[in-house]
């Protein structure tokens, strides 16, 4: 690595972060026996597999087996350099870290100096709204309240070229760092503000960090598109972030994420008390977005505007869910109308009865597909069938395909048998027949782990331990015994956290396994024969090779395959 760090430092950051409450932050959690279970971020599952154990300060998922500490968390939620990691747990944590030997890690300080060009930009259009009579007129007529305008740190882009830029280069920024940042654009004699004259809405990670803009015009003769978006960077992507989901995640109610189409209409819902609202910033929703949103619930809504796009748009959503398995229905309004302007003609509570009485996914692309097709025309019917089958081939969850068929037969007035011929061969979600064959027997692996674990917790265990590494049964399990052979085997607390760091993502999954065994009554002893007996073979199968080439060694080779058989045979009486 090309930083250099205290490990003292390290362990203060991990001891005053309980992994509990960092990954609850995130998820919820409920109590477990010893540990906590949640649904794993990682996948999509329908029965919580994610277990966190507060003793061991380690979390693992036993249906995609991601697993780790709070840095591996932190990397595989939000894509976290270790030293992001380690600077944001501090903060967390009330603990100072030196600034010396944080090192030169290119990636890390780019984006630590991205984050930062945009913490003050942010400020800068908020205090220059307060000059902007015309933008706030607008606010006012969109009911926004100052609380309201607060909470999302709206601001203003001033009209002028290069108003931004100038006050970044007086804070030392220079002109690529600002470009780079996607605050500014380099054009054929100068460089000047990508955003001009527009309402802002900071665009805030789950880490509640700006990490970059959506920009609204607000005259008629402003230049360029209505929505203006930061550039892609390091720390934008817009595919990868949804608007609000850092608040939302606090208050989903019902286990339930409403989805609507922007940034005003988010903001008008949390100012009437519905804050699980969030949008895609902008863009086409996809599927990375439905991912994260089923990190957090249950049941996503969609509450779209009511003209032709925000049907098209909510079409596509609700294909993209229903692949996912992600349970989803369709709030639906008139042709004119959106979720602000249905509350402001009707009222909050008329709202959430409308969130109530949403329509399932499929219900709703089926009412779209009868009103493009005419069902009384043979043709068209056919067509409209066609294409309600594709979309039914789309919805993962077998009951669910069955209930929607039931219902596609009774509007078409067709039987069940007879729509089921548009099913193309291999789209009823049969499990494959194709089964992975472990070379290893699962219960050598089960006892090359369980002694590894004991060895892990057990000061004990570490000194009466005389395998060689090369006993175990694959690279990752001979690489932690040989780190735990090579740490000091007097002292009472394996360094696990620490140790953790130095495996890949993959490794670091099956040591994670390893930790979060829970332990049995199985001798160590018979472990260790286990463990030799399958070594010993693993020798003889190489042995045998080589003698089967007739190297010049064979001679050598037979002698040891003899030695090898005769403590094999003292194994087995």
């Amino acid at each position: 690595m090309a930083f250099k760090y205290d490990q003292s430092v390290i362990d203060e950051v991990i001891e005053k972060n309980n992994i509990v409450d960092l990954i609850n932050d995130y998820l919820p959690l409920k109590k477990a026996g010893q540990s906590y279970k949640g649904k794993c971020p990682f996948h999509n599952e329908k029965t919580p597999s994610f277990v966190v154990s507060e003793e061991k300060q380690l979390y693992h998922c036993f249906g995609c087996g991601a697993g780790g500490n709070i840095f591996t968390f932190l990397k595989e939620m939000e894509n976290m350099h270790f030293l992001e990691a380690l600077e944001f747990l501090a903060k967390r944590a009330d603990v100072v870290l030196p600034q010396k030997g944080m090192g030169t890690d290119k990636s890390y300080h780019v984006k630590k100096q991205m984050y930062e060009i945009h913490r003050l930009a942010a400020n800068f259009y908020y205090l220059h709204l307060k000059k902007s009579g015309p933008v706030l007129d607008y606010l006012k007529s969109r009911k926004i309240e100052t609380q309201t305008i607060k909470d999302f740190a709206l601001g203003y882009a001033p009209q002028r070229w290069d108003a931004l830029y100038r006050y970044l280069t007086k804070q030392g920024f220079k002109n690529d760092e600002l470009i780079s940042a996607g605050v500014c654009v380099k054009g054929k004699t100068n460089i000047y503000d990508r955003f001009r004259d527009r309402l802002m809405f900071p665009i805030v990670d789950l880490s509640n960090r700006v990490v970059g803009f959506g920009g609204r015009a607000i005259s008629s003769d402003s230049q360029g598109p209505k929505y203006l978006n930061t550039s892609e960077s390091l720390i934008f992507r817009k595919g990868g972030l949804l608007y609000n989901l850092n608040r939302a995640r606090k208050h989903i109610e019902q286990e339930q994420l409403i989805l609507v189409e922007g940034y005003m209409d988010v903001i008008a819902l949390n100012q009437v008390g519905i804050k699980n609202a969030v949008a895609a910033l902008g863009t086409a929703f996809t599927t990375e977005h439905g991912k994260l949103m089923s990190r957090y619930a249950k049941e996503v809504v969609l509450s779209f505007d009511g003209d032709d796009a925000g049907q098209k748009a909510t079409y596509k959503a609700v294909e993209i869910l229903n692949r996912q398995d992600i349970p989803n229905r369709v709030v639906q309004y008139g042709q004119k109308q959106d979720p602000d302007s249905f509350i402001n003609a009707r009222g909050v509570d008329a709202y959430k009865e409308k969130l109530i009485d949403a329509k399932p996914g499929f219900e709703y692309i089926l009412e779209q597909l009868e009103k493009e097709y005419n069902i009384n025309d043979a043709n068209e019917k056919a067509i409209l069938v066609q294409r309600a089958m594709e979309e039914l081939n789309k919805v993962k969850n077998p009951i669910q395909r069955k209930f929607y068929l039931q219902d596609l037969s009774l509007r078409m007035g067709l039987t069940e048998t007879l729509l089921r011929r548009y099913v193309q061969s291999g789209t009823e979600q049969k499990e494959s027949e194709e089964t992975v064959i472990s070379t290893i027997n699962q219960s050598l692996l089960d006892a090359n782990k369980l002694y590894l674990h004991r060895l892990m917790i057990s000061k004990e265990a570490r000194l009466r331990d005389k395998l060689p590494s090369e006993a175990f049964c694959n690279a990752t399990l001979r690489l932690l015994h040989h780190k735990i052979v090579n740490w000091s085997q007097d002292k009472e607390v394996f360094p696990v956290a620490q140790m953790l760091l130095e495996f890949n993502e993959p490794q670091r999954q099956e040591i994670t396994e390893v930790l979060m065994l829970e332990d049995s009554d199985v001798p160590s002893s018979q472990l260790v024969e286990i463990i030799k007996e399958s070594y010993i073979e693993r020798q003889l199968a190489t042995i045998r090779s080589q003698i089967g080439k007739k190297d010049e060694n064979s001679v050598d080779s037979l002698t040891k395959m003899i030695d090898l058989k005769a403590k094999l045979k003292t194994f087995k009486e």
